[in-house]
């Protein structure tokens, strides 16, 4: 990985993507420290694994990325899996939020009931951090997903949303 991420940063690569479950953090983070490229041109993301749920070990595991990536804070952190207790991952996160450790927060692969699951809290933590911006990157987000974000989170808020998603609306609801 580190070879690969020096190799993406001589090519103008700025966003860089880790996961805990794909060790790659450390060679990434060496990779970055070297290549002299100040840290705030790089869009850094990492994933919190489920073997790492609950609220204390997902902020013990956040530390040890962090420490591995050899930086001071990511600019997303996600939930990488909807298993195991991805509640006390997202209230880990929530706080490393508050405490500047991400610039933001979010889900990865989590399918419709585990997305509605954590709707009440999300909506609950955007509300209460003023965010403004919503996004559904997903190749897999079913339309009733696409809708449920667009008229919970956009509608009532009136912020702005990006849904990549377009051309899966056609492909699902055919």
């Amino acid at each position: 990985s580190e070879r690969c991420t020096r190799d993406a940063l001589s090519l103008g690569y700025r966003m860089i993507d880790t996961a805990q479950f794909y060790a790659n953090e450390e060679g990434v983070g060496k990779a970055i420290e070297q290549s002299g490229i100040s840290r705030d041109e790089i869009f850094l993301v990492t994933k919190i694994w489920l073997t790492n749920g609950g609220e204390e070990r997902a902020t013990k595991s956040l530390e040890e990325s962090l420490r591995k990536l050899r930086t001071d804070y990511v600019d997303l952190l996600l939930v990488h899996q909807p298993y195991g207790d991805y509640h006390g991952i997202y209230r880990a996160m929530e706080k490393a939020l508050s405490d500047g450790k991400t610039r933001s927060i979010g889900l990865s692969n989590f399918y419709d009931a585990r997305f509605y699951d954590l709707a009440g809290v999300f909506l609950a933590a955007f509300s209460g951090l003023g965010i403004s911006d919503y996004h559904i990157f997903s190749l897999i987000a079913s339309l009733s997903l696409v809708v449920f974000c667009l008229f919970t989170l956009l509608h009532p808020v009136r912020k702005s949303f990006d849904a990549i998603t377009l051309w899966m609306l056609t492909a699902t609801s055919a």
